[in-house]
C-alpha cells in the first residue's frame, strides 16, 4: 500500500538571480502545492546585506499562485535575498516554512542570470525529466558560464548539464533521472553557473512520486477557439484525455490560464472516470483592447498530489462590428435609394467565415416602407440594401434595422440602423 506524504508546498522564486543597474528588482515568487496542500502561506523577505526594502504584492496566497517580490532602494552591490512562506493553518498543525534565496547584483558591470523553463516537475519512480536552463546576459556580458555537478539530488537519482558550458546568451538542458528505489518526496535541486568572479543559481524543485498521470488536450472544435466579443454563452470545450499511472485513482481537477480577465473558464473537479471537459465562456468582453490571441494552458491536479500542465492551445478573441452609409436617407414618397452595410472584423483576419444578414426590418412598423437586400443570398461581407417608400407612406420618420451573425449563429448579433426620412 502507498501512503502519500502530508500536504505541503514549494516556494519557488524566477529567477534565482538578477543583475540591473539601479532601480527596483522584481521577482515572480512561485507557491506550488503538492499534495492536496490548500492553506494559506504568508511571504517574507531578508536581504543581506541590510538597506533595501523588500515588499510582496499580495503577500498571502491560499493554496497555490504567483505573488510579486519587489526589492526597492538597493545601492550597487550584491545582495542574498532569502524568500520564505510559512504556513500555520489547516494542515500546518505546527509552523510549516520553507525557504528559497534568490541573489541581485546591482551595478553596470556585464552580468548573467539563470533561469528555469520549468520550476517544478513530478516524475514517476523511473522516470526522467530534462528541463531547459537560460542563460540571460546584462550590460553587454559575453563570456562563458560553467556550469558545476547538481546539487541536492535524492538517492537514486542521477543529473547532469548539457553543454556543460555556455557562451553569452544561450540554454542548456538538465537531465535527471529518477530510479525506480528513489523515496518520494520534494528535493530542491540548486544549479550553478559561475563565469570568473561571478556566481548564480537556479532552483529546480523535484517531486518524486509513485503514482502519476500523463494529459493532453484540445478544443472539442479544432486547434483553435475563436470567442467573439460580448458573446455569453459557452462557445467551446477542450476534450481531456488522461492516462493514469501505476494505479492512480485519486480525483483529478482542471483549471484553464492564459485567457484575458473576461474570458472565465469552467473548472473541472474530481473526475476519477471517463474523458472529462473544460468549458470556457465569455462575457463582459466590451474592451477592444482585449482583441487578440491567447495561448492556453490547462493545468491538471490530482489529489495524490503529482501536477502537471498541457500548453499549445490558441484562444483567438475576436470582434465584428456592422455600419450602414449613408446612415440617414431622404427619400421623397413613390422613390427608393440604398445604403451599403459594411462588416469591420476585429483583428481584419480573426473572424473567419461569412457574416449573415437577417431580413431587415422598418420601424414603425409599415407596407409602404420596405427595405431588401439586393442579393438573394445575403451573406457577403458588405451588403446593398434597398429602401422603398410608397406613393401613400405617411411622413415621418423610419428606422431600418440591419442584423448580422457571424456563419448563421444567433448570438451575439450586431445590428446596425438607417433612418430614414419621408418628407
Amino acid at each position: 500500500m502507498t501512503v502519500d506524504p502530508p500536504p505541503d508546498f514549494a516556494v519557488v522564486p524566477s529567477p534565482n538571480s538578477a543583475a540591473i543597474a539601479s532601480g527596483n528588482a522584481t521577482y515572480a515568487v512561485n507557491l506550488l502545492p503538492s499534495y492536496a496542500f490548500n492553506s494559506p502561506v504568508t511571504f517574507t523577505a531578508t536581504v543581506v546585506p541590510s538597506g533595501p526594502t523588500a515588499s510582496f504584492n499580495p503577500t498571502t496566497l491560499t493554496g497555490s499562485g504567483q505573488t510579486t517580490l519587489t526589492i526597492s532602494g538597493a545601492a550597487a552591490g550584491n545582495y542574498s535575498i532569502t524568500v520564505t512562506g510559512t504556513c500555520t493553518t489547516g494542515p500546518c498543525v505546527s509552523s510549516l516554512a520553507h525557504s528559497s534565496t534568490v541573489t541581485l547584483a546591482v551595478g553596470s558591470s556585464p552580468n548573467f542570470s539563470l533561469g528555469l523553463t520549468s520550476l517544478r516537475d513530478f516524475v514517476l519512480q523511473g522516470n526522467s525529466s530534462t528541463p531547459a536552463i537560460n542563460v540571460a546576459v546584462q550590460n553587454g556580458f559575453n563570456s562563458a558560464v560553467n556550469f558545476s555537478p547538481v546539487d541536492g539530488l535524492p538517492s537514486g537519482a542521477i543529473g547532469a548539464v548539457s553543454p556543460s558550458s555556455v557562451t553569452g546568451a544561450g540554454s542548456a538542458t538538465l537531465a535527471i533521472s529518477v530510479g525506480a528505489g528513489t523515496a518520494v518526496g520534494t528535493y530542491p535541486v540548486t544549479i550553478t553557473g559561475t563565469s570568473g568572479s561571478l556566481t548564480h543559481t537556479a532552483v529546480y524543485t523535484l517531486v518524486v512520486t509513485s503514482q502519476d498521470f500523463t494529459m493532453t488536450a484540445s478544443p472539442v472544435n479544432g486547434n483553435q477557439v475563436f470567442i467573439i466579443q460580448d458573446n455569453a454563452t459557452p462557445y467551446t470545450a477542450y476534450d481531456i484525455s488522461i492516462n493514469r499511472l501505476n494505479g492512480l485513482s485519486s480525483p483529478i481537477t482542471f483549471s484553464t490560464s492564459g485567457q484575458p480577465s473576461c474570458v472565465a473558464p469552467s473548472t473541472g473537479t474530481n473526475f476519477t472516470t471517463g474523458q472529462p471537459q473544460i468549458g470556457v465562456f465569455t462575457g463582459a468582453c466590451t474592451d477592444p483592447a482585449v482583441v487578440g490571441h491567447y495561448p492556453i494552458t490547462i493545468t491538471g491536479a490530482a489529489a495524490s498530489g503529482p501536477i502537471h500542465t498541457y500548453g499549445g492551445l490558441d484562444m483567438f478573441l475576436v470582434d465584428y462590428r456592422l455600419s450602414a452609409s449613408p446612415s440617414t436617407l431622404m427619400i421623397n414618397k413613390g422613390g427608393n435609394a440604398n445604403s451599403t452595410v459594411t462588416v469591420t472584423r476585429n483583428p481584419t483576419n480573426g473572424l473567419g467565415g461569412s457574416i449573415h444578414f437577417n431580413p431587415p426590418t422598418v420601424s414603425p412598423t409599415t407596407s409602404n416602407v420596405t427595405a431588401t437586400y439586393t442579393t438573394a443570398n445575403p451573406a457577403n461581407v458588405n451588403i446593398t440594401v434597398n429602401i422603398s417608400v410608397s406613393s401613400h407612406a405617411a411622413s415621418g420618420t423610419y428606422v431600418v434595422t440591419v442584423t448580422g451573425t457571424p456563419n448563421g449563429t444567433v448570438s451575439p448579433a450586431r445590428p446596425t440602423t438607417i433612418t430614414v426620412t419621408v418628407p
